[in-house]
C-alpha cells in the first residue's frame, strides 16, 4: 500500500508526538510530592495553638518543603516523559515556577493556622494550595523550550485545577487539625497524591504538536541535565 506524505504530516500533526513515561521516574516523582507534603506538615500541624513568633517559622519551613516537592515532583515527572526531541527550560520562567509554589503554600498553611480554627478556613487555604499547585505545573509547562509546541485540552485542564482544589482541601483538613502524627502522615499522602494527580490529569489533557522550524529569540536556559541536578 502507498503512503501519502501529506496525509501522514496531517495525522501527526493532529496526534502530536507520541510520548511514554519512565515508570521507575513516575514513582520517584509520587514518592518525593508525598515524603515532602509530611515532611512541611509536620511542623505546621496544630499550628492555631501556637505563638505567632514560632508559627512564622513553622509556615516558611513547610511552605518550602511543600513548595520545593511540588516543583521537584513537577520536573521528575517531566524527566519521565520521553520525548522525541531535546527539551531544555527557561531559566526565568522556571525560577517563577518554584517561587509560585512555594509562596501560595505558605499563604495556604497561614490561612490554616489562624485563630479561630474553622471549615471555612480549610477551604480557603485549600483553594490557594490547589491554585499554587496548578500555577507551578502550567508555568512550568511553559517553560519547556523545544522543537514543539504545546496544546491543552480545556476540560482536561480544567479538571486537573479542579482536583487539585479539591484534594487540597481535604488535605490541610486532615493535617492540620492537631499533632497526631497518623492524621498528619494520612494529610501528607493525599497532598502528594494530589500533586501527583495534578501533574499527570494536566500532562494527560497536553498534546505536543512538532515543529520543524521553529524560532526564538534566544534566552538563558536550562538542560535537562542541570534541572535534574538542582532537583537532586
Amino acid at each position: 500500500m502507498r503512503h501519502c506524505p501529506v496525509k501522514e504530516a496531517f495525522w501527526e500533526e493532529f496526534l502530536g508526538m507520541l510520548v511514554q513515561y519512565d515508570p521507575i521516574l513516575v514513582a520517584l516523582s509520587v514518592a518525593i510530592a508525598v515524603m515532602g507534603s509530611f515532611t512541611g506538615f509536620v511542623p505546621t500541624s496544630g499550628s492555631a495553638s501556637r505563638p505567632f513568633t514560632t508559627l512564622r517559622l513553622r509556615i516558611l519551613t513547610g511552605a518550602i518543603a511543600i513548595g520545593g516537592s511540588i516543583w521537584s515532583m513537577h520536573f521528575i515527572g517531566m524527566a519521565a516523559v520521553n520525548l522525541p526531541v531535546a527539551v531544555s527550560y527557561d531559566v526565568l520562567l522556571t525560577m517563577i515556577s518554584a517561587y509560585a509554589a512555594i509562596i501560595v503554600t505558605g499563604l495556604a498553611l497561614y490561612v490554616c493556622s489562624l485563630k479561630p480554627m474553622s471549615n471555612i478556613r480549610f477551604i480557603v487555604g485549600g483553594v490557594f494550595m490547589g491554585a499554587g499547585i496548578s500555577c507551578m505545573h502550567y508555568v512550568g509547562m511553559s517553560a519547556i523550550r523545544a522543537a514543539c509546541v504545546l496544546s491543552y485540552s480545556v476540560p482536561g485542564a480544567m479538571l486537573s485545577v479542579v482536583v487539585a482544589i479539591g484534594a487540597s482541601i481535604g488535605a490541610l483538613w486532615f493535617a492540620l487539625r492537631s499533632n497526631d502524627m497518623t492524621e498528619i502522615a494520612l494529610g501528607g499522602l493525599v497532598l502528594g497524591l494530589t500533586i501527583s494527580a495534578m501533574h499527570y490529569i494536566g500532562m494527560f489533557a497536553t498534546t505536543f504538536l512538532p515543529v520543524s522550524d521553529l524560532v526564538e529569540v534566544s534566552k538563558p536556559v536550562f538542560s535537562s541535565d542541570t534541572v535534574a541536578n538542582i532537583v537532586a
